[in-house]
């Protein structure tokens, strides 16, 4: 999981620099574009546009090092909740949650803990869960998945290699 992290962080600091990258060649554009507009060079010397680049990269660097703990607390705090969801949410038996990870979290097959524990004689549901914190939403396969579920296009199927 810790890799998992690191890797999404390190991502996320890519795609900011990217779009630092895209942000200079943008200026760098403007700045060619005064020069055609025959803006007298003593205005925009280089020693200037150094300045003003220098400027420019302090401020973003305290945006993206503040967008990165943002987002890594993000990701820790979804990670946490998903693996204590079978604790919090009290309408469910914990023992009935299988981890999934992806692309749904988890499935519940209600009251087969009680069927194991010979309490009862049948599982009462199933039920595909995802855990979603702050503003995450589903993501397009997960959109799909419970499209198809909704839909009544789950079936069960046995497999037995030995009589193939």
């Amino acid at each position: 999981m810790l890799t998992i992290l690191i890797i999404i962080c390190c991502l996320s600091l890519a795609y900011t620099y990217y779009k630092l990258y895209k942000e200079n060649k943008q200026l760098k554009q403007e700045y060619s574009t005064f020069r055609e507009h025959s803006i007298s060079k003593e205005a925009l010397t280089n020693e200037m546009w150094a300045e003003k680049f220098d400027a420019w990269c302090i401020t973003k660097e305290k945006e993206i090092r503040k967008d990165s703990i943002k987002r890594s607390r993000s990701i820790i705090r979804g990670q946490a909740t998903e693996h204590l969801a079978p604790f919090i949410m009290g309408n469910l038996n914990p023992k009935d949650f299988r981890f999934l990870g992806n692309p749904i979290d988890y499935i519940v097959f209600e009251g087969a803990s009680d069927v194991t524990d010979g309490e009862e004689d049948e599982v009462l549901s199933v039920k595909f869960i995802d855990i979603k914190t702050g503003k995450s939403n589903l993501n397009k396969v997960q959109r799909r998945i419970r499209d198809c579920i909704k839909a009544g296009r789950v079936e069960f199927l046995l497999y037995n290699p030995d009589k193939d």
